[in-house]
This record gives C-alpha cells, sequence and structure tokens, in this order.
C-alpha cells in the first residue's frame, strides 16, 4: 500500500515522499521499508502528534543514532517531545531525551499495532 512519509533529515532538510507499506504491516516489514530512509539503520518506533489533528502518528528513527554520534535532529526531537509535553506543560523541553539522526513520520494513516 502506498503510504505519504515525511524524511526529517538531521541536516533540517525534509522531503516528502511515498513508501510501500503493507496494510497491516510486520516489525521487519516496516524495518525494510524505513531503513533506508534513515540511512540503513535499525528503525526504532515511537507515537507521536500530528501537530494539526492531535491525532496519533508513527515516527521512526536509527535506534542508535546517538552512540554513532550523529547529529541531533531538531524538527523530529519537537515531534518527539510535543506529546509528552501537551501533558506535562511545564518540563523543561531540553531534560528530555531527543532524536538524532534522520526520521520518518508516516503523514496519512497508523502503520504501528503492535510492533509483531
Amino acid at each position: 500500500m502506498e503510504t505519504a512519509v515525511i524524511v526529517l533529515h538531521a541536516n533540517g532538510v525534509n522531503c516528502e515522499t511515498t513508501i510501500e507499506i503493507a496494510e497491516e504491516p510486520t516489525l521487519p516489514e516496516l524495518r525494510r521499508a524505513i531503513s533506508p530512509l534513515i540511512g540503513g539503520g535499525t528503525a526504532c518506533h515511537v507515537s507521536v502528534l500530528n501537530p494539526q489533528t492531535g491525532g496519533r502518528r508513527d515516527m521512526f528513527y536509527d535506534e542508535l543514532a546517538g552512540p554513532k554520534g550523529l547529529p541531533r535532529n531538531d524538527d523530529a526531537t519537537a515531534i518527539y517531545r510535543r506529546a509528552y509535553l501537551a501533558r506535562f506543560p511545564d518540563v523543561d523541553p531540553e531534560a528530555l531525551d531527543w532524536v538524532a539522526g534522520d526520521a520518518v513520520v508516516v503523514k496519512d494513516r497508523s502503520v504501528w499495532s503492535n510492533g509483531e
């Protein structure tokens, strides 16, 4: 199934594209589809909020991006933190984790059920 995604590059140059993801993908299928867009790393999942609708969306990034020394991704970090800060607005955002390297946000649907 053709699926719209936003690739958030660590250098701040983001782009939209489409990739093939099954209607109900398995974790290995998701990793095969997402990995090339994040530099070949092993895709790690987090649930994020769609900034327009507030609905749940899926974001993926290289789970070893930090240990690899990849640069901080400010756009992906802001999206990653949004859900937490919506619940706990008095928390200093910089006290929270951040995303390194490139990330992918699935734009038009949820692809993550339970990761199996």
